[in-house]
């Protein structure tokens, strides 16, 4: 699927002409300043986002010798909601953040991960790809302070519990999901049927350890990769969401750049995201091998069962859709994309 899909194209002249219009034409001090960049993400150290981080990396520091990127991830300078603060107060340098997570600051971002509105990952990189919606995307996320470089990985996320297997939305009556903190989550899984519990994703497994929750919504690679496939024993392969996140700079660290410096980081973002693609066929189907070699069933829903998910879904894609003009104005975009 990946493999023969066409790679991610970015025209980076074009964004450099907007992104370093971003206060971004400081030059270094000295040629022999080194600007070091930390780099913290939310993945373990052997997920996609780590790889694209590390590409990221050596694709900068072996064109511009004078940056040094130092790459901190499986949330080790704190969660999401922490290191896109610390983005935000330029005590970070640059964050991967999923798009759950910039939604709590960009809403429009909501669009990027529509329950059941992308059928395919090649329907959710063609939205991606759009310069149209990339434009508008990009300034809105630029707007609140945060400076895009590029997307991360791709991923999609079903459904994983210890208890019983899930087929309809009647089998969460009795399950108590950990969601992320976005708001959006707990009303979608509540309408579904569930239990939702907002939870921080470094609590998930002692979570599941100690009964606070029964299960979680990330994909099937997520679950394997930290390890709660050894207390999760069903995964629904629902796929509701395809999703992904966006590696930013904050406007400080930007701005200590100078414009051929930015150009490189865009460079590099855009180079990693298409390397990151390369490897999500091959990485799924390693986790999925090690999840059933685990015990864990893994459930295929039937189009029909899909089908009362999205239904019992829908108003509150719509309640999203019409959170502000701007993200009704995104989804319009991504609506006329689909539609071609």
């Amino acid at each position: 699927m990946m493999k023969k899909m066409i790679a991610w194209v970015l025209i980076v002249a074009a964004v450099v002409g907007i992104m370093t219009g971003c206060g971004g034409s400081k030059q270094a001090e000295t040629s022999s300043d080194k600007i070091v960049l930390k780099f913290g993400h939310p993945q373990t150290g052997d997920s996609i986002w780590q790889s694209l981080a590390e590409y990221i990396k050596e694709y900068v520091e072996s064109r511009d010798e004078t940056i040094a990127i130092d790459i901190y991830p499986d949330c080790q300078l704190g969660d999401e909601s922490t290191m896109m603060q610390a983005a935000l107060a330029g005590t970070l340098d640059m964050v991967g953040l999923t798009f759950s997570e910039l939604t709590n600051a960009v809403p429009a971002c909501n669009v990027c991960e529509l329950p059941f509105f992308y059928g395919t990952i090649e329907d959710y990189l063609r939205v991606q790809n759009d310069e149209t919606f990339h434009t508008k995307l990009w300034n809105e996320i630029e707007a609140v302070g945060l400076i895009p470089i590029g997307n991360s990985d791709i991923a999609t996320r079903s459904l994983s519990n210890k208890k019983h297997t899930v087929k309809t939305p009647a089998d969460l009556s009795d399950l108590k999901i950990r969601v992320m903190t976005s708001p959006i989550y707990s009303k979608l899984w509540e309408a579904m049927g569930a239990t939702p519990v907002s939870l921080g994703f470094s609590e998930v497994y002692t979570g599941l350890q100690q009964g606070v929750i029964d299960g979680e919504e990330t994909g099937l690679e997520t679950m394997v990769d930290m390890g709660f496939h050894e207390q999760e024993k069903y995964h629904t392969e629902l796929h509701y969401v395809i999703s992904g996140g966006m590696n930013l700079m904050s406007k400080q660290a930007w701005s200590k750049l100078s414009e051929e410096q930015q150009a490189l980081m865009l460079e590099a973002g855009a180079a990693g995201f298409e390397y990151a693609l390369t490897l999500y066929d091959d990485y799924y189907a390693e986790r999925r091998e090690t999840a059933l070699e685990n015990g864990v069933e893994v459930i295929v829903p039937t189009a029909e069962e899909l089908a009362a998910f999205s239904d019992r879904a829908q108003p509150v894609v719509a309640e999203i859709v019409n959170t502000n003009a701007s993200t009704k104005a995104l989804y319009e975009i991504a609506c006329d994309i689909l539609e071609k």
